[in-house]
């Protein structure tokens, strides 16, 4: 038998299905590997957002200094 989540688990178990520890051992190895998966997308999903707002940060440094420049250009 194959559960993979608590829900599953819990229901096998109400209908007198016993969980074998090769059952349980697979089902401790898929939730691992779906937490791993999810701190490697956090991670993803943070540095992505790190690099997004340094890129905002330059590019409005960029536009401040052509404004600038543009508004010494009109005050001549």
């Amino acid at each position: 038998m194959k559960a993979t989540t608590s829900a599953q688990i819990m229901a096998a178990c109400s209908r007198g299905l016993r969980l074998f520890w090769s059952d349980i051992a697979d089902i401790i190895n898929v939730l691992k590997v779906d937490i791993h998966h999810q701190e490697s997308f956090m991670t993803e999903v943070a540095s992505s957002n790190f690099i997004s707002s340094k890129i905002d940060i330059i590019t409005s440094i960029a536009i401040s200094s052509k404004l600038a420049y543009q508004l010494t250009r009109l005050s001549r």
